[in-house]
Protein backbone atom coordinates (compact mmCIF):
# COMPACT_ATOMS: atom_id res chain seq x y z
CA UNK A 1 0.00 0.00 0.00
CA UNK A 2 0.93 3.74 0.10
CA UNK A 3 1.49 3.77 3.30
CA UNK A 4 4.37 0.65 2.82
CA UNK A 5 6.05 2.77 0.03
CA UNK A 6 6.51 5.79 2.08
CA UNK A 7 7.90 4.07 4.81
CA UNK A 8 10.69 2.75 2.48
CA UNK A 9 11.50 5.76 0.97
CA UNK A 10 11.44 7.40 4.83
CA UNK A 11 14.19 4.46 5.46
CA UNK A 12 16.06 5.31 2.50
CA UNK A 13 16.25 8.91 3.20
CA UNK A 14 17.30 8.95 6.83
CA UNK A 15 19.85 6.17 5.91
CA UNK A 16 20.98 8.82 3.32
CA UNK A 17 20.68 12.00 5.09
CA UNK A 18 20.36 11.44 8.95
CA UNK A 19 19.26 14.15 10.79
CA UNK A 20 17.31 16.09 8.22
CA UNK A 21 16.37 18.40 7.60
CA UNK A 22 13.96 17.15 4.09
CA UNK A 23 13.03 19.42 1.06
CA UNK A 24 10.03 17.19 -0.66
CA UNK A 25 8.15 17.77 -3.76
CA UNK A 26 6.02 15.53 -5.85
CA UNK A 27 3.47 15.77 -8.92
CA UNK A 28 0.07 14.36 -9.40
CA UNK A 29 0.21 10.88 -7.53
CA UNK A 30 3.79 11.92 -6.57
CA UNK A 31 2.59 14.68 -4.37
CA UNK A 32 0.23 12.52 -2.39
CA UNK A 33 3.19 9.85 -1.77
CA UNK A 34 5.30 12.57 -0.71
CA UNK A 35 2.61 14.44 1.99
CA UNK A 36 2.54 10.68 3.31
CA UNK A 37 6.30 10.65 3.43
CA UNK A 38 6.22 13.60 5.17
CA UNK A 39 3.44 12.36 7.27
CA UNK A 40 6.19 9.73 8.85
CA UNK A 41 8.99 11.96 8.84
CA UNK A 42 7.41 14.27 11.24
CA UNK A 43 6.10 11.36 13.20
CA UNK A 44 9.52 10.40 13.50
CA UNK A 45 10.35 13.22 15.30
CA UNK A 46 12.30 14.37 12.19
CA UNK A 47 12.29 17.96 10.27
CA UNK A 48 10.83 19.19 6.93
CA UNK A 49 11.71 22.23 5.91
CA UNK A 50 9.28 21.90 2.82
CA UNK A 51 6.51 19.80 1.34
CA UNK A 52 5.87 21.32 -2.03
CA UNK A 53 2.79 19.67 -3.93
CA UNK A 54 2.85 20.00 -7.46
CA UNK A 55 -1.19 20.48 -8.85
CA UNK A 56 -1.78 17.46 -6.35
CA UNK A 57 -5.14 16.85 -4.90
CA UNK A 58 -5.73 15.93 -1.36
CA UNK A 59 -7.06 12.11 -1.21
CA UNK A 60 -10.50 12.23 -0.57
CA UNK A 61 -13.81 9.74 0.40
CA UNK A 62 -16.01 8.36 -2.86
CA UNK A 63 -13.32 9.17 -5.57
CA UNK A 64 -14.71 6.68 -8.09
CA UNK A 65 -12.35 3.61 -9.14
CA UNK A 66 -11.33 4.95 -13.04
CA UNK A 67 -11.35 1.54 -15.61
CA UNK A 68 -9.34 0.28 -17.91
CA UNK A 69 -10.15 2.74 -20.81
CA UNK A 70 -9.82 5.98 -18.91
CA UNK A 71 -6.59 4.78 -16.98
CA UNK A 72 -4.90 3.93 -20.73
CA UNK A 73 -5.82 7.21 -21.32
CA UNK A 74 -4.47 8.90 -18.51
CA UNK A 75 -1.40 6.86 -18.95
CA UNK A 76 -1.05 8.43 -22.44
CA UNK A 77 -1.70 12.21 -21.24
CA UNK A 78 1.05 11.34 -18.67
CA UNK A 79 3.45 10.33 -21.08
CA UNK A 80 2.74 13.79 -22.90
CA UNK A 81 0.52 12.09 -26.24
CA UNK A 82 -0.79 15.69 -27.38
CA UNK A 83 -5.06 16.07 -26.00
CA UNK A 84 -6.09 16.78 -29.73
CA UNK A 85 -4.37 13.21 -30.35
CA UNK A 86 -5.76 11.31 -28.07
CA UNK A 87 -9.14 12.43 -28.32
CA UNK A 88 -8.98 11.27 -32.32
CA UNK A 89 -7.35 7.84 -30.62
CA UNK A 90 -10.01 7.27 -28.19
CA UNK A 91 -12.99 7.54 -30.49
CA UNK A 92 -11.23 5.10 -32.56
CA UNK A 93 -10.42 2.57 -30.11
CA UNK A 94 -13.36 2.83 -27.82
CA UNK A 95 -15.39 -0.18 -28.93
CA UNK A 96 -12.24 -2.41 -29.25
CA UNK A 97 -11.65 -5.02 -26.53
CA UNK A 98 -9.00 -4.31 -23.90
CA UNK A 99 -6.03 -5.68 -25.83
CA UNK A 100 -6.60 -4.02 -28.56
CA UNK A 101 -6.39 -1.08 -27.17
CA UNK A 102 -3.39 -1.54 -25.53
CA UNK A 103 -1.58 -2.13 -29.02
CA UNK A 104 -3.10 1.61 -30.55
CA UNK A 105 -1.50 3.29 -27.44
CA UNK A 106 1.45 1.82 -27.53
CA UNK A 107 1.85 1.96 -31.18
CA UNK A 108 0.66 5.99 -30.62
CA UNK A 109 2.95 7.10 -28.45
CA UNK A 110 5.75 5.59 -30.31
CA UNK A 111 4.82 6.81 -33.19
CA UNK A 112 4.47 10.66 -31.29
CA UNK A 113 7.78 10.03 -29.53
CA UNK A 114 6.77 10.38 -25.88
CA UNK A 115 7.83 6.52 -25.35
CA UNK A 116 11.31 5.38 -26.72
CA UNK A 117 10.81 3.62 -30.48
CA UNK A 118 12.44 0.28 -28.54
CA UNK A 119 9.98 0.12 -26.06
CA UNK A 120 8.05 -3.47 -26.68
CA UNK A 121 3.98 -4.12 -26.28
CA UNK A 122 5.23 -6.52 -23.30
CA UNK A 123 7.48 -3.32 -21.66
CA UNK A 124 4.16 -1.37 -22.35
CA UNK A 125 1.85 -3.60 -20.62
CA UNK A 126 4.35 -3.83 -17.82
CA UNK A 127 3.87 0.03 -17.64
CA UNK A 128 0.27 0.42 -17.77
CA UNK A 129 -0.10 -2.55 -15.56
CA UNK A 130 2.61 -0.70 -12.58
CA UNK A 131 0.40 2.74 -13.39
CA UNK A 132 -2.95 0.80 -12.64
CA UNK A 133 -1.43 -0.66 -9.68
CA UNK A 134 -0.66 2.41 -8.44
CA UNK A 135 -3.74 4.08 -9.46
CA UNK A 136 -5.76 1.66 -7.00
CA UNK A 137 -3.01 2.29 -4.78
CA UNK A 138 -4.06 5.85 -4.72
CA UNK A 139 -7.92 5.01 -4.04
CA UNK A 140 -7.25 2.54 -1.41
CA UNK A 141 -4.96 5.32 0.81
CA UNK A 142 -6.59 7.25 3.07
CA UNK A 143 -4.30 10.54 4.33
CA UNK A 144 -4.50 11.70 7.68
CA UNK A 145 -3.32 15.16 9.25
CA UNK A 146 0.27 16.40 8.99
CA UNK A 147 1.83 18.48 11.66
CA UNK A 148 3.22 21.12 9.56
CA UNK A 149 2.61 23.14 6.19
CA UNK A 150 2.05 22.35 2.58
CA UNK A 151 3.78 24.67 -0.32
CA UNK A 152 0.91 23.68 -3.26
CA UNK A 153 1.86 25.05 -6.94
CA UNK A 154 -1.27 24.71 -8.16
CA UNK A 155 -1.86 24.47 -12.54
CA UNK A 156 -3.53 27.98 -13.36
CA UNK A 157 -5.77 26.37 -16.45
CA UNK A 158 -8.47 23.94 -15.02
CA UNK A 159 -8.87 20.60 -17.44
CA UNK A 160 -12.86 21.09 -16.37
CA UNK A 161 -12.42 24.93 -17.83
CA UNK A 162 -11.28 23.37 -21.67
CA UNK A 163 -14.42 22.03 -23.64
CA UNK A 164 -11.51 20.49 -26.24
CA UNK A 165 -9.80 18.54 -23.50
CA UNK A 166 -10.81 14.73 -23.14
CA UNK A 167 -13.51 13.67 -20.40
CA UNK A 168 -14.15 10.30 -17.94
CA UNK A 169 -17.42 10.03 -16.37
CA UNK A 170 -15.00 7.65 -13.95
CA UNK A 171 -12.19 10.24 -13.73
CA UNK A 172 -12.17 13.88 -11.68
CA UNK A 173 -9.16 13.90 -9.91
CA UNK A 174 -7.87 17.20 -11.38
CA UNK A 175 -11.68 18.84 -10.04
CA UNK A 176 -10.93 22.17 -8.01
CA UNK A 177 -12.84 22.26 -4.94
CA UNK A 178 -10.97 24.95 -3.22
CA UNK A 179 -7.74 27.06 -3.58
CA UNK A 180 -5.82 24.66 -1.70
CA UNK A 181 -7.43 21.12 -3.56
CA UNK A 182 -8.11 19.90 -0.42
CA UNK A 183 -4.97 20.04 1.46
CA UNK A 184 -6.23 22.63 4.48
CA UNK A 185 -8.07 19.85 6.06
CA UNK A 186 -4.79 17.90 6.52
CA UNK A 187 -2.18 20.64 6.94
CA UNK A 188 -2.36 21.16 10.65
CA UNK A 189 -0.01 24.52 9.90
CA UNK A 190 -1.58 25.58 6.89
CA UNK A 191 -1.10 25.66 2.91
CA UNK A 192 0.60 28.12 0.87
CA UNK A 193 -0.41 28.16 -2.38
CA UNK A 194 1.26 29.34 -5.48
CA UNK A 195 -0.34 29.35 -9.03
CA UNK A 196 1.73 29.15 -12.17
CA UNK A 197 0.53 28.49 -15.60
CA UNK A 198 -0.49 25.49 -17.53
CA UNK A 199 -2.92 22.54 -16.77
CA UNK A 200 -2.05 19.95 -14.86
CA UNK A 201 0.05 17.46 -17.68
CA UNK A 202 1.66 20.42 -19.59
CA UNK A 203 2.42 22.50 -16.26
CA UNK A 204 5.38 19.71 -15.88
CA UNK A 205 6.95 20.22 -19.55
CA UNK A 206 8.02 23.54 -21.93
CA UNK A 207 7.14 26.46 -22.13
CA UNK A 208 5.09 25.88 -18.69
CA UNK A 209 7.58 23.87 -16.90
CA UNK A 210 10.23 26.76 -16.74
CA UNK A 211 8.12 28.76 -14.80
CA UNK A 212 7.13 26.04 -12.62
CA UNK A 213 10.86 25.84 -11.65
CA UNK A 214 11.07 29.58 -11.27
CA UNK A 215 8.38 29.41 -8.27
CA UNK A 216 9.97 26.27 -6.65
CA UNK A 217 13.24 27.67 -6.65
CA UNK A 218 11.64 30.63 -4.69
CA UNK A 219 10.06 27.98 -2.61
CA UNK A 220 13.22 26.70 -1.45
CA UNK A 221 14.84 30.31 -1.11
CA UNK A 222 12.48 31.30 0.83
CA UNK A 223 12.58 28.12 3.00
CA UNK A 224 16.45 28.38 3.18
CA UNK A 225 15.90 32.20 4.05
CA UNK A 226 13.31 31.87 6.62
CA UNK A 227 15.40 29.08 8.51
CA UNK A 228 18.50 30.85 8.34
CA UNK A 229 16.43 33.97 10.46
CA UNK A 230 14.48 31.74 12.70
CA UNK A 231 14.03 27.88 12.21
CA UNK A 232 11.61 28.35 15.33
CA UNK A 233 9.55 31.19 14.23
CA UNK A 234 6.74 32.11 16.30
CA UNK A 235 3.09 32.60 15.26
CA UNK A 236 2.75 30.11 12.26
CA UNK A 237 0.97 27.51 14.86
CA UNK A 238 -2.77 28.34 12.88
CA UNK A 239 -3.98 27.46 9.90
CA UNK A 240 -4.66 29.41 6.93
CA UNK A 241 -4.39 29.40 3.14
CA UNK A 242 -2.47 32.00 1.66
CA UNK A 243 -2.67 32.57 -1.81
CA UNK A 244 0.25 34.01 -3.93
CA UNK A 245 0.21 34.03 -7.91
Amino acid sequence: DLEAMASDYVEALCEFHPGGPYMLCGWSMGGVIAFEVARQLRARGESVALLALIDSQAPRKGQIKPNWFTLLAILALDLGLANDKLVALLQEIRNLPPPGQLRRVWAETRRAGVIPAEMTLLEFRRLFDTFKASSEMMHRYEAGEYAGRVTLIRAEQSLEDDPSFVRFEDWNETAVEDSSHGWAQLAVEGVDVHVVPGNHFSVMREPFVEALAERLRVCIDEMLRAREEDAEAPGRAFAHVQQVV
